[in-house]
This record gives C-alpha cells, structure tokens and sequence, in this order.
C-alpha cells in the first residue's frame, strides 16, 4: 500500500516537475522569439527611416535640377528674344541698304 501511495505521489510530482520544464521551456522560448521580434522591428524602422530620408534627399535634388531648368528654359526664351529683335534689326538695316543703292 504504501508502494502504491509512493508511486502514485511520485507519478503526479513527475509530471508536476516535467510541466514545470515544459512551462519554463516554452516561456523561454516565447520570450526569445518576442526578443527577436522586437529586434526585426526595430531593424525594419530602420531600414524604412533610412528609406524615407533618402527619398527626402532625392526630392531635394530633383527641386535643385528643376530649379536649374526653369533658370536654363528663362535663359534660352531671352536668348531667342534677342536673336529674334537681331533678326527684325537686321532685316530693317538690309531694308534700309537696298533702299539707299536703289534696288528695292
């Protein structure tokens, strides 16, 4: 009887014993996958702050080409305005020459 009694206390204090294991196993292993988890978070943030700052940067390059284009398309219409005031000058002077030798 006695032997009976042992077994049976030692069978639940087994079992007690290897849940025990089981749970702190598993509580182990959840707080390590939360760890790694947390640490790929923060990887990812990362990788996305460095994302949106070079898209800021590139943003700002593209503002200073536009910039350089608008300043280049502003120089080119004078510079066509004034081939264009040459042209009507020109074609007044040559009006003016053919006028004054008689051949117009």
């Amino acid at each position: 009887m006695f032997n009976s009694l042992f077994r049976k206390v030692f069978r639940k204090f087994h079992k007690r014993k290897n849940l025990h294991k089981l749970v702190k196993t598993a509580t182990t292993k959840i707080s390590s996958d939360i760890l790694n988890l947390t640490e790929e978070k923060g990887e990812a943030l990362s990788v996305f702050r460095k994302t949106a700052n070079e898209l800021g940067n590139i943003n700002k390059e593209l503002k200073e080409k536009t910039d350089d284009l608008i300043a280049l398309a502003s120089f080119i219409e004078e510079q066509k305005e004034s081939a264009k005031q040459m042209m009507s000058d020109n074609e007044a002077v040559r009006t003016k020459i053919f006028e004054i030798i008689g051949e117009k």
